[in-house]
């Protein structure tokens, strides 16, 4: 479903393998809107290993956040974040907060 939304296209040096990556994926404020989840809606991404993420749908548009399904032009595999994963262009906030970036996505819902 995430490939009938119009995606983008990212060069990052991804902080976790130190390595420069292209993602693709959509933007969290397309899937946002399309769900209609508010900028004061607290989000929570859960990863299939359990690891849990909550904050402001805000703070993760106002940083440009995306869900990736693709990097360097293959899909990613499941060892190695995939299938889905949410990735941060450099120069945003949460960029530098590695908390929030989270893979092998599970479910992202609003929570209270």
């Amino acid at each position: 479903d995430l490939k009938k939304f119009e995606t983008q296209e990212i060069t990052i040096m991804e902080p976790f393998v130190k390595a420069n990556q292209t993602f693709v994926g959509v933007p969290l404020s397309e899937l946002f809107d399309a769900a209609g989840i508010q900028a004061t809606d607290k989000v929570s991404s859960l990863a299939l290993n359990d690891y849990k993420y909550d904050d402001l749908a805000s703070k993760f548009t106002a940083s440009k956040g995306m869900i990736a399904f693709l990097r360097d032009g293959s899909e990613i595999p499941m060892d190695q974040g995939g299938p889905i994963r949410i990735v941060f262009p450099s120069g945003t906030p949460y960029f530098d907060f590695l908390d929030a970036w989270n893979w092998s996505i599970r479910t992202i819902s609003v929570v209270e």
